[in-house]
């Protein structure tokens, strides 16, 4: 049997799904951000144009990034 096909459903923008969370699931959102962003750039974390881009990326219903392909 072969395993279920994964298929990402387009949601909107990272901001249009925040919005549609609780003040605690928006704040887990965010915590897993921060951390993530542990290992990157921490300068970019300052930047206006990068919160700009990350609340505008085109996300599936989990909040995940949909990648081009």
């Amino acid at each position: 049997m072969n395993a279920p096909e994964v298929i990402e459903k387009p949601f909107g923008s990272r901001k249009d799904w925040l919005d549609t969370l609780t003040a605690y699931g928006m704040a887990v959102e965010m915590a897993k951000m921060m951390k993530a962003m542990l290992t990157e750039n921490l300068a970019d974390m300052t930047e206006t144009s990068f919160w700009e881009r990350w609340l505008n990326e085109e996300v599936d219903d989990h909040g995940q990034k949909i990648e081009e392909a």
